[in-house]
């Protein structure tokens, strides 16, 4: 058996075994992970939403028909706010089999990895943009170009829609929020309470309620009525927990000039879309010249070795 057999059978026999063993992982026991408590299920359910893993699965010696979303929800947001609330929802099924029980969860976001990346770098943008401001403005700046750039709707949640679509729930506008002042090194918090969405933030030593939803009054109307409010002056939410003795007194800049300190962030979003397309295409027609131009050498050598093979061949005959 010459080099080149043993190599082609070495690299088969990888294949085989890794199909063998990728097979194994995805259809047997292998991919599910040991659990020893509905505590310990609930740990690692959240470690998989941390990674927005789509499936989970799990084998445990106890029963998993308590498993709770709301728990499940309660400890993806206490362990990452702005992760934890890209969860709206899962469904899973179990069997059992010699005493033991199997389960496979499916999870739904909000974000997808990708979606979470974009959403990410577009924060980053707004933080560079506001990061010679005071606290106060960073907070202004923010709340306004948010509540001008978004309108309200229930066809999408989350960061992502939010800063790319314009287009959100209350989930994104305090998600967003949320994660912006996070990066901006102010302490916030995201707070949830009757089906709806806001937050807290922490300026000049006192905490403040803010509602950047309830500020959306339309189209370029920014109102201030839920901007940094007391609980004495927080109306129609569960409840507060601010303990700032009075409002924050609005000055600064209007909401037309904060949001003037932004890009057009939804035509670079479509330039990069425009930008990747063409290089993809340029890629693409690169590899598709190259080959075509391989294709006709071997043709013309082809060609060539048989015109010359025929004429070989003549001059023989005309020998003989």
């Amino acid at each position: 058996m010459d080099k080149k057999q043993v190599v082609k059978y070495v690299f088969l026999f990888i294949f085989l075994a890794a199909t063998v063993l990728f097979c194994s992982y995805r259809f047997g026991k292998w991919k599910y992970q040991e659990t020893y408590s509905m505590e310990d299920l609930y740990s690692q359910i959240t470690e998989d939403n941390m990674n927005f893993k789509k499936h989970g699965y799990y084998v445990m010696d106890f029963d998993p028909s308590g498993l709770d979303y709301f728990t499940i929800e309660d400890n993806a947001v206490e362990t990452d706010p702005y992760k934890g609330c890209n969860l709206y929802g899962y469904e899973y099924t179990y069997k059992i089999k010699d005493g033991r029980y199997y389960v496979d969860i499916e999870y739904s976001y909000y974000l997808n990895k990708i979606k979470y990346f974009l959403a990410d770098m577009r924060i980053s943008l707004i933080c560079s943009k506001i990061k010679d401001l005071s606290d106060y403005e960073k907070v202004k700046a923010v709340h306004d170009y948010i509540v001008r750039y978004c309108e309200y709707s229930y066809a999408g949640s989350g960061a992502y829609n939010t800063l790319y679509q314009g287009l959100s729930a209350c989930n994104g506008y305090a998600l967003s929020f949320f994660r912006i002042m996070e990066k901006s090194g102010i302490p916030v918090t995201f707070e949830v309470g009757g089906n709806h969405a806001w937050n807290k933030v922490c300026l000049d030593g006192y905490w403040y309620n803010i509602d950047l939803t309830w500020d959306d009054l339309g189209g370029k109307e920014v109102s201030y009525k839920y901007f940094l409010k007391s609980d004495a002056d927080w109306e129609g939410h569960e409840h507060g927990g601010a303990d700032a003795p009075a409002s924050y007194e609005i000055t600064g800049k209007s909401a037309e000039e904060y949001y003037k300190m932004f890009p057009h962030y939804q035509l670079y979003y479509y330039l990069c879309i425009i930008a990747f397309s063409a290089i993809v295409i340029v890629l693409a027609s690169m590899i598709w010249y190259k080959n075509n131009k391989r294709k006709s050498a071997e043709k013309r050598a082809k060609r060539d070795a048989e015109y010359e093979a025929f004429l070989n061949s003549r001059n023989k005959d005309d020998i003989y």
